[in-house]
């Protein structure tokens, strides 16, 4: 694997700089995926912050349940 998808929000919420994700994700492992390539890392970064969006700007009860499969 050569890609890795980190957070850029640390756990308290603050909204971390590139070299402070960097430096959380040597830290402390946290990250979101793992990719091969950078194409395959870039598309799931943007359906996750995409997902996030529509989430947080009010739509979570369809949010919620296309993440348990319409149960």
């Amino acid at each position: 694997l050569k890609e890795v998808v980190i957070p850029t929000v640390s756990d308290d919420g603050r909204i971390l700089t590139e070299k402070q994700a960097i430096d959380n994700y040597y830290k402390t492992g946290k990250y979101l995926g793992k990719f091969d390539t950078v194409d395959e890392a870039t598309k799931y970064a943007e359906q996750l912050h995409n997902e996030q969006d529509r989430y947080y700007n009010g739509n979570r009860a369809n949010f919620i349940n296309r993440l348990l499969g319409g149960f």
